[in-house]
């Protein structure tokens, strides 16, 4: 489960879960996100004020500069009539302006859910060709297609970023390891480098 959909999930059990386990979720979490090599996808419902969505408080801490956060709206056909404007001006960075911008879905409802021939992907097109003002947003903007190309862009640009800095840890870490064997000695830095989990490739694919 992603990590913030467990922060969601303990908001959602009051009475079942403590003040300390939701405590606990939301510390881990930020632990996660404080982390410089993280981005962030920050998902929001479009048919709330995006103003009192914890997730956003929580990017704002962690990504003051706004430089690794990306927001997603979902519940496009949710939104009240008269209040898509405000929507609009997210997706094209008027207000609460991201560095990597805002995207927006359209999921399925339930009715498409229990239709087992539904095609989710022809569903949401027709949406966003068809419906106002939905339609007139740039397509590059929205839909699922469109966000994991999108996805990917970041994703490589983030490695390409990144990877100076990784392989200088490696180099580091192997003249360590040469000393040591030269020197016969125990030898370790004073300072550990992070370790590096990240594996650009296999995240890229599976997007």
């Amino acid at each position: 489960m992603p990590f913030y959909n467990r922060l969601h999930h303990a908001n959602n059990l009051l009475g079942v879960t403590t003040k300390e386990d939701i405590k606990m979720v939301r510390n881990m979490v930020l632990g996660y996100m404080k982390n410089p090599r993280s981005l962030l996808l920050a998902v929001v419902p479009a048919n709330v004020d995006i103003a009192t969505q914890e997730i956003l408080e929580m990017a704002d801490e962690v990504d003051k500069d706004k430089v690794r956060t990306m927001g997603i709206l979902t519940k496009p056909d949710l939104v009240d009539k008269g209040a898509e404007n405000a929507v609009i001006d997210l997706l094209e960075g008027k207000r609460q302006s991201l560095k990597l911008g805002w995207h927006v879905v359209r999921n399925p409802g339930q009715a498409d859910l229990d239709d087992k021939s539904t095609d989710r992907e022809a569903v949401e097109a027709k949406f966003f060709k068809e419906m106002q003002p939905w339609a007139r947003i740039e397509k590059d903007k929205v839909g699922i297609a469109s966000l994991k190309q999108r996805l990917q862009e970041v994703l490589a640009g983030h490695v390409r970023r990144e990877f100076p800095e990784v392989s200088s840890l490696r180099l580091l870490c192997a003249r360590s390891k040469l000393m040591r064997n030269r020197s016969g000695m125990s030898y370790r830095l004073v300072s550990k480098p992070a370790a590096v989990s990240f594996q650009p490739s296999a995240a890229v694919a599976t997007l």
